[in-house]
């Protein structure tokens, strides 16, 4: 790699007037290509990340309908009788959690 001004005259002009001849095809058409390409890929993660919302979602009324059909301990006799229907804890946990 050098600096363009350790260049000679003339390789300083050959370079000149190679991009002057080539001007389209390097500052117009590849630009417009790079655009082109960079477009097509967000659409594809535009696609990508739809697709995975909609997946996302399928599940919801499904989780809903489990939500709702738990039903809720008013008083503390049913919050031990939840307790003694949960030997682990894990699960234990999990209901407590279905609770709120």
């Amino acid at each position: 790699m050098t600096s363009y001004f350790d260049l000679s005259p003339g390789e300083r002009w050959a370079i000149i007037k190679d991009i002057r001849c080539r001007y389209k095809e390097l500052c117009v058409l590849a630009p417009k290509g790079m655009m082109e390409e960079y477009a097509k890929a967000e659409l594809e993660r535009l696609k990508a990340a739809r697709t995975k919302e909609l997946l996302r979602c399928q599940d919801r009324p499904a989780k809903c309908a489990q939500f709702v059909a738990v039903e809720l301990c008013t008083c503390a006799a049913e919050l031990e009788e939840l307790r003694a229907a949960h030997i682990d804890d894990r699960d234990y946990a999990e209901a407590l959690r279905d609770q709120a």
